[in-house]
């Protein structure tokens, strides 16, 4: 059997072999009845060529275990036959269809000749000529703009399922919706993408086209796969449209008066200090491992956690209700988990790991932050919207500390430094000091530990 290239091949391709990368699989499913089909993948040769290969469900268990994303393989006795199928991956007259027959070997040669991504990026004409038809699916890329979570909705013939909005604004400089269903949200953490600024690339591959009243909307589909910041051609441009969309600058009286509605997932940037710092109900709660939720502790039974049960295992979490201000207003919010670490330079593990952490004994750190100023990015949870309710959550926080502040942290760590190379020539008489000291910048120290500090009063 000679090796084909993919242009080369024609029906019926039972004597034929090619030599294919896979770049993407996935699992076939009717929508409506989540009936298995099979598996699909989207392959390239070494011309960069692509087709859709699909395996019937009847023989997908013998190839399940060997095929993997990103490896190559050599592929014969198949069928070379028109795409009877639907939700196509590359537009092109033939696809490959498995049967029992068909050889698949795993190929150790170097992939790098191969394409190991592949989009197809269609411009508002052609998304026209694909709208509201499954036969084909396109790629799309833009920069996030925003998350709308929507509640359960009820498909026909289904149970209940989820869905949420996402926009990105494209290279064009237009805004483009896409509806992502329950399917794909473990493809993205909406916190963090959100918080991030500036706000990254995101690469929406074969979703469907869809219209509503004459404007173009995307929606995922089973082979949708989404890719976040990574390095196409096109990312030079479309990074352009980031300045754009930095979040903008707001005060605590205007993030009070913002209807939540509105503005939904939006986020800003303030500059606050914390007044005051509560911690009535401690400053650390236990939580499940699983869903980060509070665990139960009730008397004489196991911790338990109400949506996971005994089976897990309590995690320590940072909680701290605080009010800050600026010059407009203040605002009560609470901090939670790595945020509450970053703001006070503190972290649990390390505490874990030098003897614990209780009620009675609260960090250095976390006492630390009153009266502290911090330039933080904030917005409001999803919870928040959908309760309209003007709830906020930092996801960042980096510490102010003003020039003359700085200078004089310097100034006491040099003379900390100073006095403490002083105590050990008194200790060690003539012992020479490390070379590498000599070399290490004061600067590199802004701060003062507390060991230093006592030794200084």
């Amino acid at each position: 059997m000679s090796l084909k290239t993919i242009n080369e091949l024609t029906p019926p391709g039972q004597n034929q072999t090619v030599k294919l990368r896979i770049t993407r699989i996935w699992e076939v499913f009717i929508p409506t009845t989540q009936r298995n089909l099979g598996i699909a993948f989207l392959a390239f040769d070494n011309q960069g060529q692509g087709i859709h290969v699909h395996i019937p469900e009847s023989t997908a268990d013998k190839f399940r275990p060997m095929l993997m994303e990103g490896m190559l393989y050599h592929v014969s006795r198949f069928q070379v036959v028109n795409p009877y199928m639907t939700h196509l991956t590359v537009i092109r007259n033939y696809g490959i269809l498995f049967n029992r027959n068909t050889i698949l070997k795993p190929i150790p040669d170097d992939p790098a000749g191969y394409p190991r991504h592949f989009f197809h990026f269609d411009n508002d004409e052609k998304l026209f000529e694909l709208a509201n038809s499954d036969k084909y699916l396109t790629d799309s890329y833009g920069v996030l703009v925003k998350i709308v979570v929507a509640e359960n909705i009820l498909i026909p013939k289904q149970n209940k399922t989820g869905k949420k909005e996402v926009i990105i604004k494209r290279i064009s400089g237009d805004e483009m919706k896409i509806t992502v269903w329950e399917g794909c949200f473990n493809q993205m953490d909406d916190d963090l993408l959100l918080s991030l600024n500036p706000p990254l690339v995101l690469i929406f591959d074969a979703v469907s086209v869809r219209t509503f009243r004459d404007t173009i909307y995307l929606q995922t589909t089973s082979p949708t796969k989404i890719y976040v910041d990574l390095d196409i051609p096109e990312k030079p441009q479309i990074e352009a449209v980031n300045e754009s969309l930095a979040p903008a600058n707001a005060t605590i009286a205007e993030l009070l008066s913002f209807e939540p509605k509105k503005i939904q997932r939006t986020i800003f940037k303030a500059e606050v200090t914390v007044d005051e710092l509560n911690l009535n109900n401690g400053w650390y709660y236990k939580a499940c491992n699983l869903c980060n939720k509070k665990v139960n502790e009730p008397e004489g039974s196991p911790i338990n956690c109400t949506y996971h049960g005994e089976k897990i295992v309590p995690r320590i979490k940072m909680r701290l209700p605080i009010r800050i201000s600026d010059d407009t207003d203040s605002m009560d919010i609470t901090i939670f988990d790595k945020e509450a670490e970053q703001m006070t330079n503190t972290y649990i593990t390390s505490l874990m790991s030098n003897g614990g952490v209780s009620e009675e004994k609260v960090p250095d750190g976390v006492l630390n932050i009153l009266n502290k100023k911090f330039r933080i990015v904030i917005g409001l949870t999803q919870r928040a919207v959908e309760e309209n309710s003007p709830t906020y959550k930092i996801y960042d926080a980096v510490q102010v500390i003003d020039i003359q502040k700085r200078k004089e942290m310097t100034l006491t760590n040099s003379q900390t430094k100073e006095d403490d190379d002083n105590d050990k020539e008194l200790e060690k008489g003539d012992t020479l000091s490390s070379p590498i000291d000599a070399f290490v910048e004061n600067d590199l120290f802004p701060s003062v530990s507390p060991l230093k500090k006592k030794k200084t009063r």
